[in-house]
């Protein structure tokens, strides 16, 4: 599934849980299962993953389709505090050194060997895209499942990115 029918699915799938959370009054099956939440939690922070996967120069676009995505129906919850962030847990890929526009990393190949590859970056638009269907919709194609990388030391934690700044305002609340 990709295009408008993926992002309209995920959104109503993550209004649904905000509304579930944040709403002063609820009804249904998930507004009751999640009630017992609403007296703790007061801040939401949408994160988009995977975002080394992205060139650095579209990494902010991230952030703002996620803002995109959610921000009216956030804004329209009692909601304390939220923030949109883009981040990978770990990082599995990064800029081409040697080509501008090129990403690296290792990729998982068909008989489970890996293999260091480059491919084009693909372009992230600033906004979504108004076409229906999947035109105007980056093709899944264009998206190598790169490993992330370890250092194979376990005192020695994986690089990732984007992480520190929502720790940062996670710890920050009290």
């Amino acid at each position: 599934m990709a295009g408008q029918t993926a992002y309209n699915i995920q959104q109503r799938f993550a209004e649904s849980i905000l509304v579930a959370l944040f709403a002063k009054k609820t009804s249904g099956l998930l507004g009751k299962l999640l009630s017992f939440l609403k007296r703790s939690v007061n801040s939401v922070y949408v994160v988009a993953t995977k975002a080394d996967r992205v060139h650095y120069k579209f990494r902010d676009n991230l952030r703002k389709l996620a803002e995109a995505m959610l921000a009216r129906t956030i804004m329209g919850l009692d909601i304390k505090t939220s923030g949109f962030y883009s981040c990978a847990a770990t990082v599995a890929a990064t800029e081409s050194k040697k080509q501008e526009g090129m990403m690296e990393g290792r990729v998982r190949l068909e008989g489970g060997e890996e293999k260091e590859c480059a491919w084009q970056a693909v372009p992230i638009p600033e906004d979504w895209p108004s076409g229906t269907g999947t035109d105007g919709w980056p093709s899944k194609n264009n998206w190598p499942s790169a490993q992330p990388r370890f250092s194979g030391r376990d005192d020695v934690a994986p690089e990732q990115q984007g992480l520190n700044n929502l720790i940062i305002e996670m710890l920050s609340l009290k």
